[in-house]
C-alpha cells in the first residue's frame, strides 16, 4: 500500500490542496470479516486530522490488487511532483508473485522520486505473525505462502531502503509481546486499535507545520523521474477501455466492493480475445524505439476460485511482433506468447507477465486512422480452448521503450536477449 499526499499553494487564495493516493498490493475483500469493513483505518484518520489543520482537496485513487511496479513505473500518475508526505505500506503484502527483486527496486524507485521532491516519507511496516503462515508448512512456494523468515527478510530489505533515504519508520510486529494486541485474529491485519496506534505514531513523526512552507527539493524535477514517463505509457482498470478496438467474450467487470471500485477485464470462456491499439511512446527526442518491453497485468488466483483461471495468450500485430520473456517470477513462458494465470492458494493478486515487442520495418504507407508501426500496436489478449479452465482477467498494461526507461522492470532477466529471435 503507499500514499501520497501533495501539497501546492495556488497563488489567487492561498489555499493549500493536498491529495491522497492509495496504492494496494493484495486486495480479496469477499469473505472478509466484519473488521475489514469497519475500521476506520490509520490513513483515514490522518486525512482527517490534516483537514482540521489545513484546507485541502482529497483525492481518492486507490487502485486495489497493484504492486509497486505499477505505482514505480508510472511516476506522473501515483507520485505528483508536488508530493509532501506520502506513506509506504507494502510489508506484508509484497513477495506473493515471486518477483521480490523487482518489488523492492520499485520501492527504491518511488522512495528516490520523493526524496528528491522534497518529501516526508514513512515506511508503515505491519509484519503477520508465524500463526499466519501455519497453513503454509512444506508448500512455501505456493502463491499466498511465506515463512514468517521470508517477510522478516522482506522487512529487512525495505528498511535498508528507508534508511538510505533518511526515511521514517513504523513497525507493527504480530510476534512481538508488545505489538500482539494491535492485530485481528487473523494475525495479518491490525485491529482498530492497531490503526489508532499507527496514526498517533505518525503524528509524532510528520512535521504538519513544515507544509505550509515551500518544498525543500533535493533535486530537480528532470532528475527525479518525471523523464521517465516520456517512454512509458501506463493503463490500469478503466484507463484501458480508451484503447480497446475489438471484444469477443471480454466484459468489465468490478473485482470487489471498494470504491473507487477495483476494475478488470475479465472473460470466462474459450477462445475470447480483447484487441487493443497501445500507442509506442518516444522517448525525449521524439524517435521511435528499435524495442519496447511489455508489462501485461493479469490477475493470479488459486484453485479455490471458480470458475478456474487459464492460460493467457498476447499476440502482436499491426506491423510490430513480440514475444514473452523465458520467465516471469517463477511463471514460465508457454511457446514464446503464453503464461498461466492459475496461482496454488487462495490468494488474487496482479502479476505482471512480461514481452518484448519491436516495430517490423515496412515500405508500406500505413492507412489513415490504422493501428500499426510505427506509432502503435495492435495488442491482443486470448484464452485458451480448454473448455475448463478459461477465465483471465487483465488489470494493468505497461509499455516502454526497452532501456533506462523499462530496464529496471525486468533486470534480473539476463537472458532477455534471446527474445529478439523471429
Amino acid at each position: 500500500m503507499y500514499r501520497v499526499v501533495s501539497v501546492h499553494a495556488t497563488p489567487a487564495n492561498g489555499l493549500l490542496l493536498l491529495g491522497i493516493l492509495q496504492q494496494l498490493q493484495l486486495v480479496n475483500d469477499v469473505g472478509k470479516p466484519d473488521w475489514w469493513q469497519r475500521s476506520r483505518s490509520f490513513s483515514l484518520q490522518l486525512t482527517e486530522f490534516l483537514q482540521s489543520q489545513v484546507p485541502f482537496r482529497h483525492v481518492d485513487s486507490a487502485i486495489g490488487g497493484m504492486g509497486p511496479i505499477l505505482a514505480a513505473s508510472c511516476m506522473d500518475k501515483f507520485v505528483p511532483s508536488d508530493a509532501r508526505v506520502a506513506t509506504i505500506e507494502y510489508i506484508p503484502n509484497i513477495g506473493y508473485t515471486e518477483e521480490d527483486g523487482d518489488e523492492i527496486r520499485s520501492i527504491e524507485r518511488i522512495t528516490h522520486r520523493l526524496w528528491g521532491l522534497g518529501a516526508q516519507i514513512v515506511f508503515v511496516n505491519i509484519l503477520p505473525g508465524t500463526k499466519r503462515f501455519a497453513g503454509c508448512v512444506g508448500q512455501t512456494r505456493r502463491y499466498g505462502c511465506h515463512t514468517r523468515a521470508r517477510v522478516a527478510a522482506l522487512r529487512d530489505r525495505v528498511v535498508d531502503v528507508a534508511l538510505r533515504y533518511n526515511a521514517s519508520i513504523v513497525t507493527v510486529d504480530d510476534d512481538s509481546k508488545r505489538d500482539k494486541h494491535l492485530f485481528n485474529k487473523d494475525h495479518m491485519h491490525i485491529s482498530q486499535k492497531g490503526h489508532h496506534h499507527v496514526f498517533h505514531r505518525l503524528l509524532g513523526m510528520l512535521n504538519v507545520s513544515d507544509l505550509s512552507g515551500p518544498p525543500r527539493k533535493r533535486i530537480s524535477d528532470g532528475q527525479t523521474g518525471t523523464v521517465a514517463e516520456l517512454g512509458v505509457t501506463c493503463m490500469t482498470g478503466d484507463d484501458i477501455a480508451g484503447v480497446i478496438q475489438r471484444r469477443h467474450r471480454f466484459e468489465r467487470v468490478t473485482l470487489d466492493r471498494r470504491s473507487p471500485p477495483k476494475v478488470g477485464w475479465e472473460t470466462r470462456l474459450p477462445r475470447a480475445s480483447l484487441a487493443m491499439c497501445l500507442p509506442l511512446p518516444r522517448g525525449t527526442a521524439g524517435v521511435v524505439a528499435k524495442r519496447y518491453r511489455l508489462a501485461v497485468g493479469m490477475q493470479v488466483a488459486g484453485p479455490s476460485y471458480v470458475p478456474a483461471y487459464g492460460i493467457m495468450r498476447v499476440s502482436c500485430h499491426g506491423g510490430c511482433r513480440c514475444r514473452c520473456m523465458p520467465t516471469s517470477g517463477r511463471a514460465s513462458c508457454l511457446n514464446g506468447t503464453s503464461y498461466d494465470t492459475r496461482g496454488a492458494s487462495n490468494v488474487a493478486v496482479t502479476k505482471f507477465f512480461k514481452y518484448v515487442t519491436w516495430p517490423m520495418a515496412s515500405n508500406a504507407t500505413p492507412r489513415k486512422g490504422a493501428c500499426s508501426a510505427p506509432s502503435s500496436c495492435l495488442v491482443r489478449v486470448h484464452s485458451s480452448d480448454d473448455e475448463t479452465r478459461n477465465r483471465i482477467v487483465l488489470r494493468s498494461l505497461i509499455v516502454g521503450i526497452d532501456d533506462w526507461h523499462t530496464g529496471w522492470i525486468n533486470e534480473y532477466h539476463t537472458s532477455y536477449a534471446r527474445m529478439d529471435s523471429r
